[in-house]
């Protein structure tokens, strides 16, 4: 298969100081998944960044995380909202 970064196919993994570290090391650190998810939004990697906030949602579920999964549920709102605006 192709590349993945916390067992997330087809998710790059970006260089360990912008949070991959974090996610392979415990995958259901939710906070790790929402920053991951920014700075893949901020390189322009927006698919990829959706992939971490939905791992990053999973994450939060198993773990009981509400808030982070309140944020990023709002992030992946955002990024459906500008795809609906686009077509």
């Amino acid at each position: 298969g192709g590349p993945t970064a916390g067992g997330v196919p087809g998710l790059r993994p970006p260089p360990a100081p912008l949070g991959g570290g974090a996610t392979r090391h415990d995958p259901d650190y939710s906070a790790a998944w929402k920053l991951l998810g920014k700075v893949l939004l901020a390189l322009g990697r927006e698919g990829e960044a959706e992939a971490a906030w939905r791992a990053g949602l999973e994450a939060a579920a198993r773990r009981g995380d509400v808030q982070s999964s309140k944020e990023m549920t709002v992030f992946l709102r955002r990024i459906e909202r500008g795809r609906q605006l686009e077509s």
